[in-house]
């Protein structure tokens, strides 16, 4: 999904009518760009309400990740974890090893509201639409390794 479709997406999330010309001033866009977002939207099966004179709308309001609100619900433990929330991506998993193989310490959280390409079991792929499910990685690094004994 496109950051100016992810853009518009946040404004419409409160489930109320908003005007795409209202849109598109608040967001320093084009009504085009806002009508191209909202056929985006729709296309990443979200319902939207067009009405003439009102604006779009969400069939249903939305309840998208935000990382501050994250944070405060874990209190106490948010000082223990880096939290990274995406619009979109192809994969929170492969995002995550790729983090981890910069030097990211443990702890980390990819988030993403969309997932395009992710890898399940057995190497099936799969998607999340945008509010259909959390979709999220944690890299944690073991300081000891765990020993396995044969019996």
């Amino acid at each position: 999904m496109k950051s100016i479709t992810c853009h518009v997406l946040r404004r419409l999330a409160d489930g109320d009518f908003h005007s795409g010309e209202v849109l598109a001033r608040a967001l320093g866009l084009s009504r085009a760009s806002v009508w191209l977002a909202v056929r985006e939207i729709g296309a990443a099966g979200l319902e939207v309400y067009r009405v003439r004179g009102r604006g779009y709308r969400l069939a249903q309001p939305l309840s998208l990740l935000e990382r501050e609100a994250v944070l405060r619900q874990l209190g106490a433990d948010a000082a223990h974890f880096d939290i990274e929330i995406l619009d979109s991506v192809s994969s929170t998993n492969t995002l995550a090893m790729q983090r981890a193989q910069q030097g990211a310490p443990g702890a980390l959280v990819v988030a993403a509201e969309l997932q395009e390409a992710g890898r399940g079991r057995m190497g099936r792929t799969w998607h999340s639409g945008v509010g259909g499910a959390l979709t999220f990685s944690l890299l944690w690094r073991f300081t000891q390794a765990r020993r396995f004994s044969r019996g």
